[in-house]
């Protein structure tokens, strides 16, 4: 048994919340505490902040297949061969434990879980996906449905509006465009700051749709 990088990366912030912790004096408090990050550090941002119940505020940016999308969609989006999938990911890089090599191939459909369940481990904490319309290869169809998804967690625990989506057109990776500043204010505002803010939005770009019916098997319950 062994870990991916991504898990070591969320063990590396998780110590860096136990120092601030340990540290008082250094007048930065560890109970508002956001985790961010673009691209592969987007997928560790996600895991970081689904694996560490003290960060407040998690915002993964255009993190693609092994991020904020499903290895199921984005399997299913690959129909043209440019979105990246459990197939190829696990040849690129050393993101996830060799165990994840079995299911990549031809039996992602057997994984026990998706990544909209990553996304609820987060859950009621505050969760900002922001995301580019203008890159197939991160699966941006995938990330859509995939986090619309994990939103009936959220909503299954009350707190729809704890986590947002904010999707633009196309821009180059990893750049921040200055019109989605409102909504990454209303998160920093509502979740660092105890401000109040209006974090109910679901904002995809282009014609993106996704068919709820088609892949989604269950009933949001009510857990509140």
């Amino acid at each position: 048994m062994n870990d991916g990088a991504m898990t070591a990366w969320a063990w590396g912030v998780s110590r860096i919340l136990d120092v601030l912790n340990a540290l008082p004096d250094v007048n930065i408090n560890p109970n508002k505490v956001a985790v961010t990050g673009c691209s592969r550090n987007g997928k560790g941002a996600l895991v970081a902040g689904a694996l560490d119940s003290r960060i407040a505020l998690t915002i993964p940016q255009e993190s693609g297949s092994g991020g904020t999308a499903c290895w199921r969609l984005s399997d299913y989006e690959n129909h043209n061969g440019t979105t990246q999938t459990a197939s190829e990911i696990v040849q690129e890089n050393v993101w996830f434990a060799t165990q994840f090599d079995e299911f990549a191939n031809t039996t992602v459909d057997m994984l026990p879980f998706d990544h909209h369940m990553l996304a609820g481990l987060v859950a009621p904490r505050g969760l900002l996906v922001i995301d580019n319309i203008g890159y197939e290869w991160l699966g941006p169809w995938s990330s859509f449905g995939c986090m619309k998804t994990a939103r009936r967690i959220y909503q299954a625990l009350g707190t729809p509006d704890h986590l947002g989506y904010s999707m633009s057109p196309n821009h180059l990776h990893c750049s921040f465009p200055s019109y989605q500043m409102p909504q990454l204010q209303a998160f920093v505002d509502k979740f660092l700051f105890d401000k109040a803010s209006d974090t109910d939005f679901f904002i995809p770009a282009g014609n993106i749709t996704f068919d709820d019916a088609q892949w989604v098997d269950w009933s949001t319950p009510n857990l509140h």
